[in-house]
């Protein structure tokens, strides 16, 4: 006799005692033939129940520890017949609020704390499975920087406003940053912008700290140098030295301006403001007749000008 086994799913065999694997849960009638020599047949049937095997989810991740660091997560451990494992339905909480879909994800968080990530399991017989990580995430150093300073008259002269221009990152994006300004010479301020003016002349070494709500902060430091007025006055001199005797309207103009500046000296030196500012107003005047080459008149007339508003 012969054995023909058709077993519901599509599937067949031959043989009097055979083995199948269903691969989807269901209620199948299996259906036996047997023929003998002659061409006779019969058949019986039964029927075969076969339950779901539910998914066992399982994740890993390549958690960093800062806020703001892009973290990924993996579900691919997660286990299930072959016929479910490409059917199934990834569903991650990541214990901030957000939630997201797939076998792998990738997820920043805004600040520190710990996080309870959460993978839900779901296959196609809507059976479902969870898996939890918990893990702590740092607080970020925030990153300091002075992106300018700036004063209108150069070279710098106590008195001269300067605006000091600062800005800070965080990765935290929730995070909030407060800003210290210390100019050392006693004074401070709080704001990312801040100007300032030295009452006196010197080298400074200008700080800026920024500081994030959880208290990691960041300094950076950057130097100014305030002129006296004597400073300034030589080095006009100097320019009108070291100027080609083409630079004037005649050579003998050259060594009246430098005697101008030599009177301006003395009477810098001496405290003489108001004398120093009329010879100013006479240097100019000088400068602006007697000086041929352009940009030694800019520099020069510059020059006075900055001398004249620090007076």
């Amino acid at each position: 006799m012969t054995y023909s086994w058709a077993f519901g799913d599509g599937d067949v065999a031959t043989g009097q005692n055979v083995t199948h694997s269903y691969p989807k849960q269901g209620t199948y009638t299996v259906t036996l033939t047997v023929m003998d020599s002659d061409g006779l047949t019969d058949t019986d049937t039964c029927t075969a129940t076969i339950t779901n095997v539910d998914p066992v989810a399982g994740l890993t991740s390549n958690h960093t520890t800062e806020e703001g660091d892009v973290i990924g997560f993996y579900g691919t451990t997660t286990t299930d017949t072959p016929s479910d494992l490409p059917l199934l339905v990834y569903i991650w909480d990541f214990g901030d609020g957000t939630t997201g879909a797939g076998s792998m994800v990738s997820h920043a968080y805004r600040d520190e704390g710990t996080y309870t990530v959460t993978l839900t399991v779901t296959d196609d017989d809507l059976a479902v499975d969870t898996a939890i990580m918990t893990f702590v995430v740092d607080n970020a150093v925030p990153v300091a920087s002075i992106d300018s300073v700036t004063c209108p008259d150069d070279p710098i002269l106590s008195g001269d406003i300067i605006t000091f221009v600062g800005s800070g990152t965080d990765k935290g994006v929730d995070d909030t940053l407060t800003y210290g300004w210390d100019f050392d010479d006693g004074t401070t301020a709080t704001t990312a912008t801040a100007a300032h003016a030295f009452s006196s002349s010197g080298t400074y070494s200008v700080e800026l700290t920024v500081t994030d709500n959880d208290g990691a902060s960041h300094t950076v430091s950057t130097t100014v140098t305030v002129e006296t007025l004597e400073n300034v006055v030589e080095s006009g001199q100097e320019l009108v030295e070291e100027a080609p005797t083409s630079s004037f309207s005649k050579p003998q103009d050259q060594t009246k301006i430098l005697d101008l500046f030599e009177d301006l000296m003395d009477s810098v030196e001496a405290g003489d403001l108001k004398k120093a500012s009329n010879q100013i107003h006479v240097l100019d005047v000088r400068i602006g007749n007697k000086v041929t080459d352009a940009d030694l008149k800019a520099d020069l007339l510059a020059l006075l000008e900055n001398l004249d508003n620090s007076i």
